[in-house]
C-alpha cells in the first residue's frame, strides 16, 4: 500500500513498506532529486530520476541489483538539435546534456554494478526526423560495444515482471 507521502529531508533516508524497503540517494541534477533503491524479498530495484552521472546512482546499485531502471538522454539528438538551433536554444539543450545521463553512461552504470536487468527511459525520440540516429534500433545497436545484453527501452504501458 503505498499511500503514504513521506517528506525526503536528507538524501540518505530511508523507510519501510510492509516488508519492501525504500531508500532515497541524492543524485546530480539541477533541483533537489533523488534515485529509489527498493528492496523486496526476490528483487532490488534502482530508479534513477533525472541525474547526471554521479555517485549517488552508484551507491544506490550496491550488489546485488536486479534491475536499474535509468534515463537515458538521446545526445545524438541533442547535439543535431544544438547544430540547428540559434544561440539561445543551443545553451539550453547543452545545458541538459550537462544534467541527464546518456545511455551509454547508463550502461556504464549498469556494467560497474554488475545490474542484471537495464531498462532505459525518457530517452528522447523523434519520429519525425528521418534520420536514423534518432531511433532506439540505432541507440541499442551502439549500446552492444558496452556487453551489456539486457537492455530493454521503456514505452508507456511497459509492464515489466
Amino acid at each position: 500500500n503505498f499511500s503514504k507521502i513521506i517528506e525526503m529531508t536528507d538524501y540518505s533516508h530511508s523507510f519501510t513498506f510492509d516488508e519492501d524497503i525504500v531508500k532515497a540517494f541524492k543524485v546530480n541534477h539541477d533541483i533537489t532529486a533523488y534515485c529509489y533503491r527498493i528492496e523486496t524479498s526476490n528483487k532490488n530495484i534502482v530508479i534513477s530520476g533525472d541525474t547526471a552521472p554521479c555517485s549517488g546512482i552508484n551507491d544506490a546499485c550496491i550488489s546485488p541489483t536486479h534491475v536499474l531502471i535509468h534515463e537515458a538522454q538521446n545526445k545524438e539528438l541533442i547535439e543535431h538539435m544544438i547544430s540547428k538551433a540559434g544561440e539561445h536554444m543551443s545553451k539550453i539543450l547543452r545545458y541538459t546534456t550537462q544534467i541527464h545521463s546518456s545511455a551509454s553512461e547508463a550502461v556504464d552504470v549498469a556494467n560497474t554494478n554488475k545490474v542484471e536487468q537495464l531498462v532505459l527511459t525518457h530517452v528522447d525520440k523523434l519520429n519525425s526526423f528521418p534520420i536514423s540516429i534518432f531511433s532506439h534500433h540505432h541507440l541499442l545497436s551502439n549500446l552492444k560495444t558496452h556487453n551489456n545484453k539486457n537492455i530493454i527501452i521503456a514505452h508507456d504501458g511497459l509492464v515489466y515482471s
